[in-house]
């Protein structure tokens, strides 16, 4: 993402995202990519904040939410530092069933437990019924 790509106002499902999420997700993927390793150090908050074209108030709350979710620690004098993450359960299907991902919705993240910003995995069953699951925790289907 590149800076002022941010989506501002609602997502194609009419939810509203805020770019400290927006921010915090990005993060997120560039660890998963392999592009920060656990142990390495994240940019600057300022950096962070002049590459992606955003307040260091924005970047702060996103580190927050990396923090909160345990992607990251931070120590005076050194740092956010990338977190080694627990290996996540792969999620199977039965025959008819298809998955999506997508934000999930309030109620959603109250009963997973999840910090904003996280997406869902969302396998859709056979008779149409939804079960979704935290990103964080599981991988999708292969």
């Amino acid at each position: 993402m590149t800076p002022g790509a941010f989506r501002r106002g609602p997502d194609p499902d009419g939810r509203t995202v805020s770019l400290y999420a927006q921010l915090a997700q990005l993060l997120r993927q560039r660890v998963l990519s392999g592009e920060f390793n656990t142990g390495d150090r994240f940019p600057a908050e300022s950096t962070l904040a002049a590459s992606y074209g955003v307040t260091v108030s924005v970047v702060r709350r996103a580190l927050d939410l990396l923090r909160a979710e345990g992607w990251i620690v931070t120590s005076h004098g050194i740092g956010s530092i990338v977190a080694s993450r627990p290996e996540r359960e792969r999620i199977s299907l039965r025959a008819g069933e298809s998955t999506d991902v997508r934000m999930p919705t309030p109620a959603e993240r109250r009963q997973l437990g999840m910090a904003e910003g996280v997406p869902v995995i969302v396998v859709i069953h056979r008779d149409g019924s939804e079960t979704p699951y935290d990103a964080n925790k599981y991988l999708p289907p292969v």
